[in-house]
C-alpha cells in the first residue's frame, strides 16, 4: 500500500506540470514522464511505468508521442532528478513590493455646521465606513507569503475597509486616506483572522465565496451592527459603504449561470434596504472587475490554480471564455442602468455612485506583484493599488472617472474647483439620463465543465397534527409538534462541512444552517429540506436548531449543533456534556420540562482511522465510547427522545473515481480498493459496529425511565450510491466537490431518510435509501414517534451471548501520577525561587505550529491543518489526566485545580475563547516571539479571571523548527537576538513569571522516517534537512547546536534573574531527543508524529508535556536533556518543594555576572514601504523567496502534490479553513 501511495503522490507531482505547462524543445512532455518512471525506480518500483498517454488533450500542434523506452533496470537512482523544481512549485513563497506612499494633500476642515446633503459631503465629513462583498474585501491572500495563508482574511489591508497601521506606515487603504481628513474615522476592520471575528471585522461584512445574491443578507448584518454599535450614531453620522461583488457569479462556470438582470436585481434589494433605512449614507459600487485578466498569468500553478477558481474565464480551458468577457460588460452596463437614472437621489442624503476602475483593467503578463501567491486573490500591493484608484474614482467628477489604473497612477488630491466629493447631483454639466430602452442583448451561456443538481423544493402535504392537549410525560406518546428543542453530536457531516460548496475552495466552511438533522436555514417550502424544517411544520417556535455557516464554538451560529470536524466515537462524551451546558445555560431553553430530540451520528472516522490505527478503531472501543455518551445522556437529560443513527457504509466511496481517488488516499485510503486490497476489512468493522449499537440499545438498557428513551435508526444500513444508467455513472452529486462530504441533495435525502426512520415502527424500519423515496406521513391512527415500548407487537429481546467478534476495548494510556500533591505555600510566594506547583495559578504559551497543536489529534492527512490546541503539550487542558490527556497544565492541576490559561478544543489563535493565553500561531519564527508576547500581555490583562499583578504565571516558549527549516540559513546569533527581545518585555511588565525556556528540537530526526510519503513531506516541510534532498543536510544540524548554544549562553548571562519575581529557565530536553526504534528493530518508531511525518501526533505531545514537566523538577546543571520510552512522569524531589531556577539549583552558577535591569525595550518599528516593483534584492544563502512558514508552504505543497490535476493544491488550504465562516445575521443571541 506504500508503493501505492507514493506512486500516487509522486504522479500528482508531474501531471500538473504535463497539463498545463508550455513545453519547450529542450524539455517536452516524455521528458518529465520519464523523470517520473525515474521517480518510481527510486523507490523500488517494479515496473516502468506506461508509456506516455496524456489525461487530457495537449495542444493541438503537439505531436503523437512515441512510446517511451524503458528505464535500465541497473540504473543508479538519480536523486534529485531535476536540476531545478518542476514548475508546479516555481511560486509558492512570493515576496511583494509595496507602493511608495507620499500624501502631499492639503487638509480639508470639516464641515462646519455638519452638511445635510450628501452633494456637499467632504472627506473629512465621513464618520464611519463599512464594506460589503466576497473575499476580495475579506482581505484573503492581503497579507499571503506563501498560498497556505490565502485562507487567512487579512481584513486590515482590504482596499475599502482595512484600517491597521496608517498611510505614513505604508498601509494603503481607503480609511487610511480618509483618516488624513478625520482621524476620529471609524468601522474600519482590523487584525488578520482565520474566522469571522466581529470585533476584527467591525463593519467589515464580507464574506468569502458570497456572490451578489449574499448582499441583502449583508446589508441586513450591516444595519444590525450600525445600530448596535455604541461607537456610532446610526441616525447622525455620515456613513460610506463601498459594494464590491461579482467575481463569484462570473467564475460559477455552470449552465445555471447568473445572467445580468439577476446580477442587477440581487444588488438592488441591497440597495433598496440601504435608501429605505439608512440615513446620511453614500454608497460606492465599484464595478465587478474583469476576471478573464486571469489569462495573462500563465506559470502552470496558475492555471492549475485557474482550473479550480475559475476555469470558465480561462482560454486554455474553456474556447468560449470570451462569453465570460461579454458577460462581465453586461454586468457593468445593468448596473449603470439601475443606478445612473437617478433612482438613488431621491432623498438629499442618500446617494449610490457608480465607481469603475476596475471595468477596463489591464494587468501586465505574470505580474508576480498584484495577485497574492494563489494567483486570484489580491497581494497587499493589489490592494494598495485599487484603494488608491476607490479614492480617485471619489473625488473625480461623474462621467470623467477613470475605468482603469495603471502603474503610474498616484493618489491624488481633490480639486481645487470642489472640497467635495463628487455625486452625480453635484457634478458641474453632468445630467442625469433619461431611462431609454435597455441596450442589453441575451448571450448564450457560458461553455461549462459541471452542471450542478439544482436544489429540489419540497410541498409538505401532510395533515397537521397538533401538539399534545397537556405536555406529555412519557416518551412513547411524543408527538411531532410536541418536540421543543433540537439538538446533534457528531462529525463533519453534522457540522455541515462543504454542504452548499461550490468549488474546492468552500469545502472546510461549515454550512450548520444545511446540517441534516439540525440546520435551521430558510424553510422546507424554499427547498431546504432538514429534520428541523420538517418538524417546524409541528412547532414553529422549536429551538436549537444551527443556522448559516460557522463552528462549533460559534454559539450564536452553531446553538445545539456540536458536532465537530474530525471527531470520533470517543469524543462523544464531550460533546454530551458540551450540549448539556449549552441547555441549561441558555435561557430560551427550559431543561426540565421542553422535549428533546438529540441526533447522535457517528463511527465514519472511526472507520477511516483503522487505516493507520486499527487497534484505536475495534468495534468494542467504538461500542464503548458510543455508551459512555448515552449513559450520560440516561442520567442527566430529562424528556429526551435520542435518534442513533448507524454508520454509513464509507466503502461506497469506491464508487466514485477520478481526481476523487487522490482525495480519498489522503482522508479514508484502506476503505478505497484502489489503494487497500483488504478494503472489505473495513467495510466487515462497519458490520460489525452496526451490531455494536444494537447491542447497547435493544435490550432496553435506556428505556427504565418513562422520559428518556433511544432508538436507533438504521437507513444508513444499506444506502448504496445509485447508477445513473441514462449517464452511465454513479450519481455523485450525493457529495460535495471533495468526494468524502454530502451535498445539499445527499443532507436533502438524509433528513428525509431520518424522518421516515423517526415514523416508522420498530422493527419495520427501511435501512436505505432510495431515489424514489419522499418525504412520508405519519401513519393513520398512530401520532406518536415509533420507539421500541409503543411499537405494536415489538417485544425488547432478552440479552444473549453476545454476537460481536471478542475483541477487549483499549484502555487509554495510562499515566501513572503517584506524587504526594503538595499544597500552595501557606503565604503567596514573592520570589520565583520558592514557587511550589500549586502556586502557579496562570499557564501560557508562545511558538508555532507544535504549540498550536497542529495535527495532534489528526487522524488523516487533511486533519493535520487543524490546532488540537486542548493537547498541545505545554499549555492544552482538555479532560484531564486520569483521561489520559497528558499535558503539563494537567499535571499542574494536580497541585492546583484551579488553574487558569489553558487552551481547549480546537481553534486558530484568533478564537480566544479556545486559545486563551496559547498565543502561538502556525508558522511562527523567532522574529514572531516579540508580537506574540505583547498579544499575551494584552490577553492577560484583558482576563478578568487572572489578577495580572498578583498571580503567578509559568510561560513556555519553544521556537525555532520554522528557522531552521526555512533553509536561509538563519544564524544563531539572529535567532537569539529575537528571542531576547521577548525575553527582554517580559522580564520588564510582567511580575510574578516563571518562564521555560524550551530547546529547539532536532528536525534532522526526520532522516528516520524514510517511506515515499514521509520523503514528499518533508521535502516540502524542511527539504534541507533531509539527506535525500540536500548533501550538506547536516549543516542543519550544526546550526541547531548553535541555536542550543546560543540559548544557553543569554540564560546563564543570567541578565533574567536582577528580579525577585521572574526567571527565565532553559529546558534543554528536546537537545538530545531522537525518533526511537520500533518495537521490532526493523524500523523507526512513528508514533510519535502525525500523519504527515512532521508535526507531533497526541503521543508525541503526551511525551514533551512529560519531559518540559521532569525537566522542571530537576536542578538546573542536571536536566537530562534527552526523551526516551522508558521515562515516567518523574516527582519532585523529596526534600525540596520548588520549581527549580538557576538561583536555586544547588552548585549552579551563573556564567557571567547579572547586569543591571533593562528599563526598556528597543522594538524595530514596521519596515517602510518601498516604490513600487524593484528588483527584489537577494537573501543571502538562498538563491529564491523564502517563505516565512515552512508549515504553510508545506502543507499547502504538500496537499498539491496529493491532489492531482484540477483540485488540489486547495486541498490544504480548504481544511486550514476549517474555521472559515459567516456570521450571523439574523439570529438572538443565546448566551
Amino acid at each position: 500500500m506504500e508503493m501505492k501511495i507514493a506512486r500516487a503522490l509522486l504522479a500528482a507531482c508531474f501531471l500538473p506540470s504535463l497539463l498545463c505547462s508550455e513545453w519547450s524543445d529542450d524539455e517536452p512532455p516524455e521528458i518529465w514522464w520519464n523523470n517520473y518512471v525515474k521517480f518510481l525506480k527510486y523507490y523500488g518500483g517494479d515496473d516502468n511505468g506506461p508509456p506516455f498517454q496524456p489525461p487530457f488533450p495537449f495542444p493541438p500542434e503537439l505531436p503523437e508521442l512515441p512510446e517511451l523506452p524503458e528505464v535500465p533496470p541497473t540504473a543508479p537512482p538519480e536523486f534529485p532528478i531535476f536540476s531545478e523544481p518542476p514548475p508546479i512549485l516555481d511560486i509558492r513563497c512570493l515576496e511583494y513590493e509595496l507602493m511608495d506612499v507620499n500624501f502631499t494633500c492639503d487638509p480639508i476642515p470639516r464641515s462646519d455646521p455638519r452638511p445635510t446633503s450628501v452633494h456637499e459631503l467632504r472627506p473629512g465629513d465621513i464618520d464611519v465606513v463599512a464594506a460589503l462583498g466576497d473575499s476580495i474585501t475579506a482581505g484573503n491572500g492581503a497579507r499571503a507569503d506563501c498560498l497556505i495563508e490565502v485562507v487567512i482574511m487579512g481584513r486590515e489591508l482590504a482596499f475599502s475597509i482595512g484600517g491597521n497601521a496608517t498611510l505614513q506606515d505604508g498601509a494603503v487603504t481607503l480609511p487610511n486616506i480618509l483618516r488624513n481628513y478625520n482621524p476620529n474615522l471609524t468601522g474600519y476592520s482590523v487584525a488578520s483572522s482565520p474566522d469571522f471575528n466581529e470585533e476584527r471585522s467591525r463593519l467589515n461584512v464580507a464574506v468569502p465565496g458570497a456572490r451578489s445574491r449574499h448582499m441583502l443578507e449583508q446589508t441586513e448584518e450591516m444595519i444590525r451592527r450600525m445600530k448596535e454599535w455604541d461607537e456610532m450614531d446610526f441616525e447622525n453620522d455620515w456613513k460610506m459603504v463601498t459594494i464590491f461583488i461579482g467575481g463569484n457569479d462570473l467564475c460559477r462556470c455552470s449552465d445555471n449561470y447568473i445572467t445580468a438582470e439577476e446580477y442587477a436585481g440581487n444588488i438592488k434589494l441591497a440597495l433598496d434596504l440601504m435608501h429605505s433605512e439608512m440615513p446620511r449614507t453614500f454608497v460606492n459600487m465599484v464595478q465587478v472587475m474583469l476576471v478573464t485578466e486571469l489569462n495573462k498569468m500563465t506559470t502552470p500553478f496558475c492555471n492549475l490554480a485557474h482550473r479550480i477558481a475559475c476555469e470558465c474565464a480561462k482560454e486554455i480551458y474553456n474556447e468560449d471564455w470570451e462569453l465570460i468577457l461579454q458577460l462581465t460588460k453586461e454586468y457593468h452596463r445593468a448596473v449603470d442602468d439601475m443606478i445612473l437614472y437617478g433612482q438613488y437621489d431621491t432623498r438629499d442624503d442618500f446617494t449610490v455612485v457608480i465607481q469603475p476602475f476596475f471595468e477596463e483593467l489591464n494587468i501586465e503578463e505574470n505580474d508576480p506583484n498584484i495577485l497574492s501567491p494563489d494567483c486570484f486573490h489580491f497581494s497587499e500591493f493589489g490592494h494598495q493599488i485599487s484603494a488608491m484608484s476607490l479614492w480617485n474614482n471619489l473625488i473625480e467628477p461623474a462621467g470623467q472617472k477613470r475605468k482603469a489604473w495603471t502603474y503610474d497612477d498616484v493618489i491624488e488630491c481633490p480639486s481645487k474647483d470642489s472640497d467635495f466629493l463628487y455625486t452625480y447631483l453635484n457634478t458641474p454639466g453632468y445630467e442625469v439620463p433619461t431611462r431609454g430602452p435597455s441596450a442589453e442583448t441575451p448571450t448564450e451561456p457560458p461553455s461549462t465543465t459541471q452542471t450542478p443538481e439544482p436544489a429540489p423544493k419540497y410541498n409538505f402535504t401532510c395533515p397537521y397534527i397538533p401538539p399534545s392537549n397537556e405536555v406529555p410525560t412519557s416518551v412513547h406518546e411524543l408527538r411531532p409538534g410536541d418536540v421543543t428543542v433540537l439538538g446533534a453530536l457528531g462529525d463533519s457531516i453534522t457540522a455541515g462541512f462543504a454542504i452548499a460548496a461550490e468549488n474546492l475552495l468552500q469545502i472546510g466552511i461549515q454550512y450548520r444552517g444545511l446540517s441534516w438533522s439540525i440546520g435551521g436555514d430558510n424553510s422546507y417550502e424554499d427547498g431546504t429540506l432538514t429534520l428541523t424544517n420538517i418538524l417546524r411544520n409541528y412547532n414553529p417556535d422549536i429551538k436549537g436548531y444551527s443556522i448559516e455557516t460557522g463552528s462549533h464554538n460559534n454559539y450564536n451560529i452553531s446553538r445545539l449543533n456540536v458536532a465537530v470536524g474530525g471527531a470520533r466515537a470517543r469524543h462523544m462524551l464531550s460533546q454530551t456534556e458540551d450540549l448539556i451546558e449549552r441547555l441549561k445555560t441558555w435561557d430560551a431553553v427550559d431543561y426540565e420540562n421542553d422535549w428533546k430530540v438529540v441526533t447522535l451520528f457517528i463511527g465514519g472516522n472511526d472507520l477511516c482511522a483503522y487505516c493507520r490505527d486499527p487497534e484505536g478503531s475495534t468495534t468494542a472501543a467504538f461500542k464503548e465510547e458510543i455508551k459512555k455518551a448515552l449513559d450520560k445522556m440516561h442520567a442527566e437529560m430529562p424528556r429526551t427522545f435520542v435518534n442513533l443513527v448507524q454508520v454509513l457504509l464509507v466503502t461506497e466511496v469506491n464508487k466514485l473515481d477520478g481526481y476523487c481517488d487522490i482525495i480519498h488516499l489522503l482522508v479514508c485510503p484502506c476503505a478505497k480498493e484502489r489503494w487497500d486490497e483488504n478494503w472489505e476489512d473495513v467495510l466487515d468493522l462497519a458490520r460489525d459496529y452496526h451490531r455494536a449499537m444494537e447491542d447497547l440499545v435493544l435490550y432496553g438498557d435506556y428505556d427504565t425511565r418513562d422520559d428518556f428513551t433511544v432508538v436507533i435508526q438504521p437507513f444508513y444500513e444499506e444506502t448504496y450510491v445509485p447508477w445513473l444508467e441514462e449517464e452511465g455513472k454513479w450519481d455523485d452529486s450525493l457529495f460535495s466537490p471533495d468526494c468524502f462530504h454530502f451535498s445539499e441533495y445527499g443532507h436533502q435525502v438524509s433528513a428525509m431518510s431520518l424522518w421516515n426512520n423517526m415514523i416508522e415502527p420498530v422493527g419495520s424500519k427501511r435501512k436505505g435509501w432510495v431515489p424514489e423515496d419522499i418525504v412520508e406521513c405519519p401513519p393513520e391512527g398512530f401520532e406518536y414517534f415509533y420507539t421500541y415500548k409503543n411499537t405494536p407487537g415489538y417485544e425488547i429481546p432478552t440479552r444473549g451471548p453476545s454476537t460481536l467478534p471478542p475483541t477487549t476495548v483499549e484502555p487509554t494510556p495510562p499515566y501513572k501520577f503517584e506524587c504526594e500533591i503538595t499544597g500552595p505555600s501557606n503565604e503567596v510566594p514573592t520570589s520565583v525561587h520558592r514557587l511550589r506547583p500549586a502556586d502557579v495559578n496562570v499557564v501560557a504559551a508562545l511558538g508555532d505550529s507544535i504549540t498550536a497543536a497542529n495535527g495532534a489529534g489528526a487522524e488523516n492527512l487533511i486533519q493535520v491543518a487543524i490546532q488540537y490546541r486542548g493537547l498541545s503539550w505545554s499549555v492544552g487542558g482538555d479532560e484531564s489526566l486520569n483521561n489520559g490527556v497528558l499535558t503539563l497544565s494537567n499535571i499542574l492541576r494536580k497541585y492546583n485545580p484551579e488553574l487558569k490559561g489553558f487552551s481547549i478544543e480546537t481553534g486558530s489563535h484568533t478564537n480566544v475563547e479556545i486559545s486563551r493565553l496559547n498565543v502561538a500561531v502556525p508558522g511562527a519564527r523567532a522574529r514572531h516571539m516579540l508580537e506574540q508576547t505583547e498579544e499575551l500581555i494584552t490577553r492577560m490583562k484583558d482576563r478578568t479571571e487572572v489578577d495580572y499583578e498578583n498571580d503567578w504565571k509559568v510561560v513556555t516558549v519553544f521556537i525555532g523548527g520554522n528557522d531552521l527549516c526555512a533553509c536561509s540559513n538563519y544564524s544563531a546569533e539572529e535567532y537569539t537576538a529575537e528571542i531576547e527581545k521577548a525575553l527582554d518585555l517580559m522580564h520588564q511588565e510582567m511580575p510574578r513569571t516563571f518562564v521555560n525556556l524550551a530547546q529547539v528540537v532536532l528536525v534532522t530526526e526526520i532522516n528516520k522516517l524514510t517511506d515515499g510519503l514521509c520523503d514528499i513531506f518533508h521535502l516540502a516541510y524542511c527539504s534541507c534537512g533531509k539527506e535525500i534532498y540536500n548533501e550538506d543536510w547536516e549543516e542543519v544540524l550544526h546550526l541547531t547546536h548553535e541555536y542550543h548554544r546560543a540559548l544557553e549562553n543569554l540564560v546563564a548571562s543570567g541578565k533574567y534573574d536582577t528580579r525577585e519575581d521572574f526567571t527565565v529557565v532553559l529546558q534543554p530536553f528536546f537537545e538530545e531527543t531522537y525518533v526511537p526504534p520500533n518495537e521490532d528493530g526493523s524500523g523507526w518508531d512513528h508514533s510519535m508524529f502525525s500523519p504527515d511525518c512532521f508535526h507531533f501526533s497526541e503521543y508525541g505531545h503526551q511525551m514533551c508535556a512529560m519531559s518540559l514537566w521532569n525537566n522542571m523538577i530537576e536542578p538546573v546543571g542536571d536536566k537530562r536533556r534527552g526523551w526516551n520510552p522508558d521515562d515516567i512522569i518523574e516527582c519532585p524531589p523529596e526534600g525540596f518543594e520548588y520549581l527549580y531556577t538557576n538561583l536555586n539549583s544547588p552548585g549552579y552558577q551563573l556564567t557571567t555576572q547579572p547586569p543591571a535591569p533593562q528599563t526598556t525595550v528597543a522594538v524595530e518599528p514596521r519596515t517602510k514601504v518601498t516604490v513600487k516593483p524593484t528588483e527584489k534584492e537577494e537573501d543571502p544563502g538562498s538563491s529564491e523567496p523564502v517563505c516565512d512558514d515552512p508549515y504553510s508552504t508545506g502543507f499547502i505543497v504538500t496537499i498539491s502534490i496529493c491532489i492531482a490535476l484540477l483540485v488540489v493544491c486547495v486541498c490544504g488550504i480548504i481544511y486550514l479553513s476549517v474555521k472559515v465562516s459567516r456570521f450571523t445575521t439574523k439570529s438572538d443571541p443565546m448566551f
